[in-house]
């Protein structure tokens, strides 16, 4: 009797469900025409979307592999002025100073007779510094054409080679003035080959970096062949303005500091000699008067 009542009772409740799902059929049917519209505006409008894309991009093959590929790189070796670089910039600052050292030889820069004269501190130094700079610019242009024509240094660079080669030359013009100023000229001569051996001993590629002793980078700083030589592989490199920018100054520093050096020199020289003009009248009646 018991299960006679729970199976009346478990019919009534499908009749009773189905009776509810006779009565929700009409909102199931709207339910699935709207989720078929529903997917037909979609595969509308991807198919609108897609023949947009397709006429925007021109090169499909070429989006294709942008999107495949969305990160590309690409390495391109700086700071390397190759071997010909390496070459001219040594050749272009030692050329100019190897011309400062032999005109030194065979020139008497300052003479007694110009020293004696009644020529300015200026002058004389001007003078001086004309019969060394000719002969050094001739050599510092000619290595600069022979770098460009023959070494395969970037064209473009032919006014970075200009500009260094004239501050070389003015550089070893002025220093070799002063050599001789304060020394004979065989003197002065053994004191710029040694000054020479020096500088080639800092510039790069003559020794390797891990030989050098620490100091030689510091006194690189005031040497002109190293600085020229250190401006000019930057430029032929194309690495950073600021270490051109440090090299010429360098170089303009040293000659101005040569050139004032010089002139305190020339006019201690004059004063001296005129000293030694005066005083031997007087020795000489003091000798007179004793006798």
């Amino acid at each position: 009797a018991d299960g006679t009542g729970e199976l009346s009772s478990g019919l009534n409740q499908l009749a009773d469900g189905a009776q509810q799902l006779d009565e929700n059929s009409g909102q199931i049917k709207d339910g699935i025409d709207q989720l078929h519209d529903g997917a037909g505006k979609m595969q509308s409008s991807l198919q609108d979307g897609a023949d947009q894309a397709r006429s925007a991009i021109s090169d499909t093959d070429r989006f294709a592999e942008m999107v495949s590929q969305p990160v590309q790189s690409t390495s391109t070796v700086t700071h390397n002025p190759g071997f010909g670089g390496i070459l001219a910039a040594m050749l272009v600052p030692v050329g100019a100073w190897v011309a400062g050292f032999v005109t030194a030889i065979r020139r008497r820069m300052l003479t007694d007779d110009l020293l004696d004269s009644s020529v300015s501190n200026m002058g004389i130094l001007i003078a001086g510094i004309r019969r060394v700079f000719t002969p050094v610019m001739i050599v510092a242009l000619a290595l600069t054409a022979l770098a460009h024509l023959v070494m395969d240094v970037p064209a473009q660079a032919i006014g970075g080679t200009l500009l260094f080669a004239l501050l070389a030359g003015f550089a070893s013009s002025a220093l070799h003035l002063m050599f001789a100023v304060f020394w004979a000229r065989r003197n002065a001569a053994i004191v710029s080959l040694s000054v020479l051996l020096l500088q080639l001993l800092t510039l790069r590629g003559v020794i390797p970096f891990e030989w050098r002793a620490p100091w030689v980078g510091s006194v690189s700083m005031f040497l002109p062949v190293g600085q020229t030589s250190t401006g000019l592989q930057a430029i032929y490199a194309g690495g950073n303005a600021a270490t051109v920018v440090a090299a010429a100054a360098g170089l303009i520093l040293v000659t101005l500091a040569a050139l004032a050096i010089t002139a305190v020199a020339i006019g201690s020289r004059r004063k001296a000699k005129v000293t030694a003009l005066v005083a031997e009248p007087k020795n000489g009646i003091a000798a007179r008067l004793k006798a």
